[in-house]
């Protein structure tokens, strides 16, 4: 019998609205990997290394990536580095509509106008300096026939991390679903990891009280939240700072997508986002609210949070194998390389099939 069927005859010999609800939520769940009549899309972040643009700014710590600088950013290696970063983008489009994508690791807005002149499908931009003395930012790409911003907020730094990237805060619509997206891209852990993870814990405080104020007015709020973290899922950052736990804990208020797949990867079952010194972790996250874990209006999630390669994103070191395929190792130029990052993305179905409030 057509499962459609059977839902309607369940709906026909329930008359409480309340079970209804509960028996929708459990058939979204049921049907999770389906997607029946309706649309697959993507939501993704992908932190690209260092796209700078070959002009010093004198109000940015930019020398380095200009002709002259440190690393010989010339025009031809900038627009070199753009196509490769389109072509990534464009492959994930491919896979499925790239509805939502955070970039990590941009200058300004020029090198965004730039990129999304290389794209097969048009996106708008949402972007905001941030207070990082290297100048490097996060953004917002998104398509304007699936989501509609309605406010950008950029959180201040807290005082543990003055000079990092701020944490951009968008408000929109998705398909008529109400979503607080927050980017991120966390201190770096150079120096040492015990040495800067009070700075990473800073900015999960700052975060969730951000969170805490909107599911205070709206408990069902759908929040979503990615980036780079520097701090893999199980550290104290994210799972108790921020209290961002695996996906299969119910009564979180924050459902971490990346678990699996850092879990996997630390078993050499799996490709992470990042690679340092042979170990694999998803530093790059995905992580969203309860109720866009049960599926809200007409949305929900179909695949968590998974590394996106292809192998000539990849490639072999001497000493450590398997790596991204970066652009620079130390100062030495890989013409052919992407980034020392790799995608990650989710996937989600947007159906009139179901729709839960």
């Amino acid at each position: 019998m057509d499962k459609r069927i059977l839902i309607l005859f369940f709906f026909f010999f329930i008359g409480c609205e309340e079970l209804t609800q509960q028996f929708l939520q459990q058939a979204k769940l049921l049907f999770a990997n389906e997607c029946e009549n309706g649309t697959t899309f993507m939501i993704a972040t992908y932190n690209v290394e260092n796209l700078f643009d070959t002009e010093d700014d004198p109000h940015k710590n930019d020398n380095a990536f200009t002709p002259g600088g440190k690393y010989r950013w010339t025009k031809r290696r900038y627009r070199k580095k753009l196509k490769q970063i389109a072509k990534v983008i464009n492959r994930l489009n491919e896979k499925a509509p790239l509805v939502l994508l955070e970039l990590v690791e941009i200058e300004n807005r020029k090198v965004l106008e730039d990129l999304v002149q290389l794209l097969n499908f048009e996106v708008g931009i949402v972007h905001r300096e941030s207070d990082d003395r290297r100048g490097i930012d996060v953004a917002l790409l998104y398509r304007k026939d699936w989501f509609k911003v309605l406010q950008v907020q950029r959180l201040p730094n807290p005082p543990q991390a003055r000079t990092t990237r701020n944490i951009l805060y968008v408000r929109g619509t998705l398909k008529g679903v109400e979503l607080h997206v927050f980017l991120n891209h966390w201190p770096s852990r150079r120096g040492g990891e015990k040495k800067t993870f009070h700075k990473r814990v800073a900015m999960a405080r700052l975060l969730r009280r951000k969170v805490d104020k909107i599911l205070a007015k709206d408990p069902d709020a759908a929040i979503l939240i990615m980036g780079d973290f520097n701090d893999y899922p199980d550290d104290v950052s994210l799972r108790k700072a921020l209290k961002a736990t695996p996906h299969s804990h119910r009564n979180a208020t924050l459902c971490n997508l990346a678990y699996a797949t850092h879990e996997a990867c630390e078993e050499d079952a799996a490709i992470c986002s990042h690679c340092y010194r042979k170990h694999w972790g998803m530093l790059d996250q995905i992580i969203i609210s309860q109720s866009l874990c049960q599926g809200i209006g007409n949305l929900y999630l179909l695949q968590e949070a998974q590394a996106f390669y292809t192998p000539d994103m990849l490639y072999s070191h001497p000493r450590y194998g398997l790596m991204p395929n970066r652009t620079f190792s130390g100062v030495t130029y890989h013409a052919d390389g992407y980034s020392d990052h790799l995608p990650v993305y989710t996937l989600w179905c947007y159906t009139n099939a179901f729709a839960v409030k």
